[in-house]
């Protein structure tokens, strides 16, 4: 062991610690060199995921712009429909309230035909008392005939 230590004199120990601070230097050039590199790759690639998002914002933006118009036009279809079922009510309103009208008129008529049908039941009765009461007369004449014919 003593042989190894005067073997290591102290040109020898400089030498080495120059020899391992040049390597910790080219180590550490290598190292920042690397992470320079790999920082700048990370930041293209940032940028190039930030550029690719953005394109794919704005697609998914125009195909959103172009869902929201296809919705405002079916909308607006639904609205004119609304129109139309809203005309078509009111269409049936007026015809509900035509047969109504006509409704009250057909109990109004019924109205009247039974005033008819009372009318013609009263002079239906007056011709069969007048028909009875001509057959009694002509019994009657029929009768005293007889009376003056055997008499």
């Amino acid at each position: 062991m003593e042989a190894m230590r005067q073997s290591w004199t102290d040109d020898r120990v400089d030498d080495f610690r120059a020899e391992t601070a040049r390597r910790l230097d080219s180590l550490d050039r290598r190292l920042e060199d690397g992470r320079k590199e790999t920082k700048s790759e990370f930041t293209a690639v940032r940028a190039e995921m930030k550029e690719g998002f953005e394109t794919a914002r704005k697609e998914m933006d125009a195909r959103f712009d172009q869902v929201d118009q296809r919705f405002e036009k079916v909308d607006q279809r639904f609205d004119q429909v609304d129109r139309r079922f809203d005309q078509v009510d009111r269409r049936f309103e007026k015809v509900d309230q035509r047969f109504e009208k006509l409704d009250w008129r057909f109990v109004k008529l019924d109205e009247r035909f039974e005033q008819l049908d009372l009318r013609f039941e009263s002079v239906y009765r007056l011709i069969v008392r007048f028909c009875m009461i001509a057959m009694a007369g002509l019994g009657v004449i029929a009768t005293l005939a007889a009376v003056a014919i055997q008499g």
